[in-house]
């Protein structure tokens, strides 16, 4: 039955004449042109231009005047409407966002001269066909212009109904699909966010949850996908900086204040924490050759040193982040983006304060780099597809600052850590995507007309992890004085893991919006979900399963003027498949065991205390289900 539906939407999708009119990095404009008396006008040259298109782009209604122009970039528009024997109408300001597909009808009025007519009317923005019911659009103006973090990532959190990376109910950061231009870029293992972008290569940020159609998958809160920019036919950029420091910073009484004196009356020992950063950007964007090839480019150096509170030394993180971005059209219907990320976040001092030594921390290095491909490809104005491939490598290193070969001291007197961290962290990560769909508008087809879309969805993510305690024989020791006694009493050892585990996940949808009437529009939609679960050493999967999730939803214009839509829909939402569902599964040998030890001063020895070993005590359920939200 599996290979069965799996094949069936997998021939559907290459031999259908197929397609829907915006993908998850474009919008859509359609609409009817009408003449006085509402009599539909066919043949009318409608172009449609904007700083974010390259060139224009012209379509001609058909016999029932209507028109539609799909794949288009988010930005302003202008439509245009020409026929002989009538005036010109021209509508301005319309924005078009992601995945939002806007109603633009027009009235041509006859005309016995030639002259154009503006119309001055408030631009359409809801989208009538659309069952998404918690659909957030953060433009590049606004998210220039509110407060918020200068965390890429945290613009999630400006959405209602998402709070502290939780969105609607969801779990804790694996309910967040964290995306760039639609391909995800989570952590494999546990769905947090991984990649941090520089937020001012942002166009445009989409929060999307409740009400989404089949198209969109793995995940069961929201997805936040960033689109970034692209250049343009004129030269434009600009560049920014932030500073916050300390009051003796240069220039020397423009910063923050001076440590809060009452703090210190109360705790003389101790400094009151501070925050110093500085943030450079700078961004460019313009035509290699005019309507034809743009670049984008961006840079930020961001550097931020907390004080923690009786810690004597900064933690200090440098980020360097840079972005590449070709844009270009090789034919009037194929364009192809591209665009290169790197970013890193390094910081020394990690896991400063009160209670532990400057020499006892942690040195972070975490370097990423993502690579993203777009194929957009244009057959008429009912039907295009997409093809996009996508890479992230990153690693996230943690290394004691005195290095692995000291062991870590924890002095129960002083309730404090000397000498080394204790440990070290390594955490290697690898996501490979290819996703691709096709879109059709069908007019007058069983009943109606009809937008189809069908797609498959492939992704291969590897994770490694490794962890162990530093010092000659990885020893973690605990030291006191008293009772006649100074040294150390305690001891933990623990040479560490090592454990890969990498997965496979295949989906295929298959969607259909169906506008039974002018008011009235049906959502019918299925996705279906195969997922592999791999660990290294171990033949075969160790994990797999297949779900069908069913989308159902319907809109209705109220009033029929599509400015008020009643909105239902059922869904099913499969979680995102991670490393972490599978990998207690890695052989015992990946770990060693952990011995507790203290220490004997009469025998002047080290006596051996508690051992746990690690041995292969878990099993998957052979009726277990990859988890869902309703």
């Amino acid at each position: 039955m599996r290979k069965f539906l799996s094949f069936m939407v997998i021939a559907l999708f290459i031999l259908a004449p197929l397609a829907f009119s915006q993908s998850r990095e474009t919008g859509a404009i359609e609409g009817k042109i009408t003449d006085e008396e509402g009599s539909p006008l066919p043949g009318v040259t409608v172009t449609i231009s904007s700083p974010s298109l390259m060139g224009v782009r012209s379509a001609i209604t058909d016999a029932e005047g209507k028109y539609r122009f799909p794949a288009l970039p988010p930005g302003v528009y202008t439509v245009k409407a020409e026929l002989q024997g009538f005036t010109t109408v021209v509508q301005e300001n319309i924005r078009v966002s992601t995945t939002v597909r806007l109603t633009v009808d027009l009235v041509m009025k006859p005309a016995s001269l030639e002259e154009e007519v503006t119309v001055i009317a408030k631009a359409p923005t809801v989208d009538v066909k659309s069952t998404e019911t918690a659909s957030v659009t953060l433009s590049d103006e606004i998210l220039r212009n509110i407060p918020y973090s200068n965390f890429s990532t945290d613009i999630v959190n400006l959405a209602p109904g998402v709070n502290n990376d939780v969105a609607y109910g969801a779990s804790d950061s694996t309910g967040i699909s964290y995306q760039v231009d639609g391909v995800d870029v989570s952590d494999p293992e546990a769905g947090s966010a991984w990649v941090f972008l520089d937020p001012n290569i942002v166009e445009e940020a989409k929060v999307m949850g409740v009400g989404l159609p089949a198209e969109y998958g793995n995940f069961t809160g929201v997805i936040f996908n960033m689109v970034t920019k692209s250049g343009g036919n004129e030269f434009s950029g600009h560049f920014e900086t932030i500073f916050q420091g300390k009051k003796d910073d240069w220039p020397k009484g423009l910063w923050q204040t001076e440590n809060n004196s009452k703090y210190l009356d109360d705790f003389p020992n101790l400094t009151s924490p501070l925050q110093k950063l500085a943030d450079f950007g700078a961004h460019l964007g313009g035509p290699i050759v005019k309507d034809r090839v743009w670049f984008f480019i961006g840079a930020q150096y961001y550097r931020s040193m907390r004080y923690p509170t009786g810690f004597p030394e900064a933690v200090d993180y440098k980020q360097p982040r840079g972005f590449i971005k070709i844009t270009s059209q090789v034919t009037p219907r194929t364009n192809i983006n591209t665009f290169l990320e790197y970013d890193v976040y390094n910081g020394i001092n990690r896991g400063g304060s009160a209670t532990v030594s400057p020499e006892a921390t942690v040195t972070q290095e975490s370097p990423d780099i993502v690579g993203n491909f777009t194929l957009t490809h244009i057959l008429s104005e009912r039907t295009f597809f997409d093809i996009k491939a996508a890479f992230f490598h990153g690693y996230y290193y943690l290394d004691p600052e005195t290095g692995k070969d000291t062991s870590a001291h924890f002095s129960l007197n002083d309730n404090m850590r000397y000498y080394s961290s204790g440990y070290f962290f390594y955490a290697d990560r690898d996501r490979y995507q290819a996703n691709a769909s096709l879109t059709h508008y069908a007019e007058d087809f069983i009943q109606g007309d009809h937008d189809f879309k069908f797609g498959v969805e492939f992704e291969h993510g590897k994770v490694r992890n490794r962890f162990g305690y530093t010092g000659p024989n990885a020893w973690y020791y605990v030291d006191y004085v008293g009772y006649g006694y100074t040294g150390p009493y305690l001891a933990y050892q623990y040479e560490g893991y090592d454990t890969n585990t990498s997965y496979t996940r295949l989906e295929e949808f298959a969607q259909d919006t169906w506008a039974v009437s002018d008011r009235l529009n049906l959502s019918l939609g299925v996705r279906l979900t195969h997922v592999w679960g791999f660990v290294k050493g171990v033949s075969g999967s160790v994990y797999s399963n297949f779900r069908i999730a069913p989308r159902l939803g319907l809109t209705f214009d109220l009033f029929g003027d599509k400015s008020t839509v009643f909105k239902a829909h059922y869904g099913q939402f499969t979680e995102a498949m991670l490393a972490s569902y599978h990998d207690r599964l890695n052989p015992a040998d990946a770990y060693s065991d952990y011995v507790g030890w203290y220490y004997d001063p009469y025998s002047q020895q080290w006596v051996e205390w508690f051992r746990i070993k690690h041995e292969q005590l878990y099993t998957l359920d052979e009726d277990i289900r990859h988890p869902y939200m309703e």
